[in-house]
């Protein structure tokens, strides 16, 4: 999607977002709702806002993820390239490549870290990688990448660590292929995956 300045966006499915230039103020704002890969034009004069749930995004020009879905305890926002400003009330934080911020939502916390999440445009370039990955972060990269519901049923599984590449692979053939090599079985249910499984060693 390209918006009226110049810049583009990538939502993921069943992300929305609402651009306007304000004149008064000369910024650019977006209101965010799920997660989306933006490529903002630099304007030094028009600075772009994203207000994306609890965090405010304020960037001149870079390329950045944020991550906003509802349905997650957390906000990230990951920059590729430049500069971004992600604001809560009186948190601030300044990123630069390679860097993330995380709002959790349950403590109104902000921090600031290393970039961490590596599939971050996984479900732009149909490829995600997993390096010794505890189950649950593959679960959040899944869910993302295919928009789906996906729970570990036994809390045993949580830390089990995957190595593999998935590349334009669909959620089901992806699954099979976790099932097998963690030695766990995938329930399918309404609307939902349930994971089990006894552990790993």
């Amino acid at each position: 999607q390209v918006l009226p300045d110049g810049s583009t966006v990538t939502l993921n499915q069943s992300a929305e977002l609402s651009y306007a230039l304000d004149e008064a103020s000369r910024r650019r704002e977006a209101i965010l709702i799920g997660d989306a890969f933006f490529e903002i034009l630099r304007d030094t004069a028009r600075p772009f806002v994203i207000q994306a749930a609890n965090v405010e995004v304020v960037v001149l020009g870079t390329s950045f993820y944020i991550d906003a879905r509802a349905d997650q305890d957390d906000i990230s926002v990951i920059v590729e390239s430049g500069q971004v400003s992600v604001k809560n009330g009186d948190q601030q934080v300044r990123l630069g490549a390679g860097e993330m911020s995380i709002y959790r939502k349950s403590s109104s916390q902000l921090i600031k870290l290393e970039n961490i999440d590596q599939n971050y445009k996984g479900w732009i370039t149909k490829t995600i990688q997993f390096e010794k990955t505890p189950l649950a972060e593959v679960v959040k990269a899944l869910e993302r990448n295919h928009q789906a519901n996906i729970v570990i049923g036994d809390s045993v599984l949580k830390n089990c660590e995957l190595t593999a590449t998935f590349r334009d692979k669909s959620l089901e053939a992806t699954i099979r292929i976790v099932e097998s090599t963690l030695g766990i079985v995938a329930e399918y249910g309404e609307g939902q995956i349930v994971l089990r499984g006894e552990g790993c060693e």
